[in-house]
Formats: C-alpha cells, sequence, structure tokens
C-alpha cells in the first residue's frame, strides 16, 4: 500500500538465522495483536533447537491481520531466514488466515494449532 506510512517491518539478526537453518524442523508462530507501543500487529517466529531450546528468530509488525500482510511476513520468512531449509512443522496460535497463508508459502508442511 502507498499511503505514506511504513506497513511492514521485518526484524532479525544473523545469529538466529544460522541457528535457524541449522534446527528448522518446528518453527513456533505466535500472532499477536496490538500489544505494542504502536498499537501493530505483530508476528513472532520461534524456533526449537536441536537440544530443546526454543529461541526467537525473528519478530514482524503488520499494518493488520489480512491475508496480504501475513503472506509478506510469511514469505520474508522464507526468504530471508529459513531458505531451502526443511520445516517438518509449524506451530501456530492462529487457525485462518495465518494459517491459509502457511499453506500457500509452504504447500504440503503440517500446521498444528496450540492454545
Amino acid at each position: 500500500m502507498d499511503d505514506g506510512h511504513i506497513n511492514f517491518i521485518f526484524f532479525t539478526l544473523n545469529e538466529m538465522i544460522d541457528i535457524t537453518q541449522a534446527s528448522p524442523d518446528v518453527i513456533l508462530i505466535n500472532a499477536t495483536y496490538w500489544i505494542n507501543k504502536y498499537n501493530l500487529p505483530g508476528i513472532h517466529f520461534m524456533a526449537i533447537t536441536a537440544i530443546g531450546i526454543t529461541v526467537s528468530i525473528s519478530l514482524a509488525l503488520v499494518t493488520n491481520k489480512k491475508e496480504p500482510f501475513y503472506n509478506l511476513a510469511i514469505s520474508t520468512l522464507r526468504e530471508l531466514v529459513m531458505g531451502d531449509a526443511h520445516i517438518k512443522v509449524f506451530l501456530t496460535n492462529n487457525k485462518d488466515t495465518l494459517h491459509n497463508t502457511i499453506s500457500k508459502v509452504y504447500l504440503g508442511v503440517p500446521q498444528l494449532l496450540y492454545l
């Protein structure tokens, strides 16, 4: 959208990219809404490492929780962080829009809903 405002921000550290690509089996995605200073939906990406530790991969802030913004966040995760790493399963807390977007970007990768 070209409305003169920032509509998407994606944060990650180089070290987290290396850790994630080394342990890409389980990726957790936590979508939170309007709990940050800017009242923007946040999408927090995490990975479970080979030794069972959960690490924060990245955070995306989006303008709203509609599919084009989820698609941008998931596609950016794939391009900038995951690369060709094989994900075995996604764990998410959102069963609708986020689930649909993951299904389109990561064809055939199972998704589990956590509460």
